[in-house]
């Protein structure tokens, strides 16, 4: 029994450590001071990510505009994305222009010029003064060996300058047993090999045919883009009755050679050497008659003079195309003389000694734009028109011409109003085409006439697209 008390005091003792039973008043003060320490932390911990949060505010400011964007109604419409791809490429391309030096052009000095290089054609509004500086604001250079025309310094008039340019190229010429490699330009071939400076005379032929570029001489910087030919005429001189002639031919005898001269001899002349002779460079052909006095003179032959009508050139505008020369032939005389003295002087022949070459003249015949630049309001006042009435009067007229004084359409239609017909116009304003005020004057008697002002025009004009 002493073993067993140990035991039993010990579970005693145990039970005497255990908490006394609290009070419920107790327990709910300890839940509400629990409750109170939880919501402290609670808010300890949402401040720490409110503050987190407002550590982080670009990530919100990145999405947000993707947000808005797939959030707003119009984004499954069909013209959605097209329309913004234009919006944003338009803005960048308005950036780079800016960015680039670009220039917008206004009505009052703009001038429109045709611009031909080789064969590309096209029209450009310029602000520029003279030749040279458009050319510089288009990044067009010029050589010397370039053909231009006009010349650089020519001033530029508004629809009526016309610039023709060849650019140089790197051509070869045989001429015989040479090769002559050079770099030049013309608008035809023997222009081209004259400004390489070959002499080539009117009577020489030349063929001319197009190189296809090696890559090799690419690669050598010598690509040849065209190739000329000279077949050369045989050079000769023609002794008649004394005179002495030069000429230049492609045949073979010297009777040939006096057949395409056109030299007729007689009966009693003398040809030496003879007809069946070959002819070789420098050949001398002498012709006498023995018993009459002939005489020969030299007289010269007037170029013949091409002109090739040009659409595409202003007209009042001329290009010389290719460059002539005069001819020269020989006229001989059969004198008649008694007691020494001469009483009678009879043409024989004429003979070509050197064939006239022709002149190309290439001649515009477009009418020029007049454009009417300015102060269009100011115009307007002086012509008579109320100033409630510009905004109606610019909008017909720009649609009706474009301002343009000499606009004429298809049906006959003219001027900045398009009177029909145009006869109607031209007898009120005979200068139309130069006279703003005359047209505008005259129109508005139209207007006034038919629908009281150009408010009224502009009304039935809305309404029919005409008036």
């Amino acid at each position: 029994m002493n073993q067993k008390q140990p035991a039993k005091t010990t579970k005693r003792l145990a039970m005497d450590i255990r908490p006394a039973k609290k009070s419920r008043v107790q327990t709910v003060k300890k839940s509400i001071a629990t409750v109170s320490v939880k919501t402290v932390i609670k808010k300890s911990k949402v401040s720490k990510i409110k503050k987190t949060k407002k550590s982080r505010p670009s990530l919100a400011v990145r999405n947000s505009w993707f947000k808005k964007l797939t959030a707003h109604p119009l984004k499954n419409h069909p013209f959605a994305l097209p329309a913004l791809t234009f919006v944003a490429l338009s803005f960048f391309a308005m950036i780079a222009y800016v960015v680039s030096n670009g220039n917008t052009l206004g009505p009052s000095d703009t001038k429109l010029v045709y611009l031909k290089v080789d064969d590309t054609e096209q029209t450009v509004p310029t602000r520029a003064s003279n030749i040279k500086e458009l050319l510089d604001k288009l990044d067009i250079t010029v050589s010397e060996q370039d053909v231009i025309s006009p010349s650089l310094d020519t001033e530029i008039v508004d629809g009526q300058t016309s610039v023709q340019i060849y650019k140089a190229r790197p051509i070869t010429i045989i001429d015989g047993d040479t090769e002559i490699s050079a770099v030049a330009a013309g608008p035809t071939p023997r222009e081209a090999v004259s400004r390489a400076g070959i002499t080539i005379y009117p009577e020489d032929r030349l063929e001319a045919f197009a190189e296809a570029i090696e890559t090799e001489d690419i690669l050598r910087g010598q690509p040849v883009a065209q190739r000329f030919i000279i077949d050369r005429a045989t050079p000769l001189t023609i002794n008649l009755y004394g005179s002495t002639i030069p000429i230049r031919t492609h045949v073979m005898t010297v009777g040939d050679a006096l057949k395409e001269k056109n030299i007729q001899t007689q009966a009693d002349d003398v040809v030496t050497p003879s007809a069946d002779t070959t002819l070789t460079p420098q050949t001398q052909i002498f012709i006498t008659r023995v018993g009459t006095s002939i005489e020969a003179r030299e007289e010269v032959i007037p170029m013949p003079i091409e002109t090739i009508e040009d659409p595409t050139l202003t007209l009042g505008r001329t290009v010389v195309r290719q460059e002539g020369s005069d001819g020269r032939k020989v006229v001989t005389y059969q004198i008649d003389l008694q007691n020494g003295k001469e009483v009678a002087r009879t043409p024989i022949q004429e003979i070509i000694a050197v064939d006239a070459v022709k002149k190309i003249v290439i001649k515009g015949t477009k009418q020029p734009t007049i454009i009417v630049a300015g102060d269009h309001a100011a115009l307007m006042l002086q012509a008579g028109i109320p100033e409630s009435q510009h905004a109606s009067a610019e909008y017909i007229i720009s649609r009706e011409s474009g301002w343009r004084l000499n606009a004429q359409n298809s049906g006959g239609c003219l001027g900045l109003g398009q009177a029909c017909p145009g006869s109607k116009l031209v007898k009120v304003c005979p200068d139309y085409a130069n006279d703003a005020q005359c047209q505008l004057r005259f129109f508005t008697g139209y207007v006034n006439g038919r629908y009281g002002s150009w408010n009224g025009a502009y009304q039935f004009w809305i309404v029919n697209h005409w008036y």
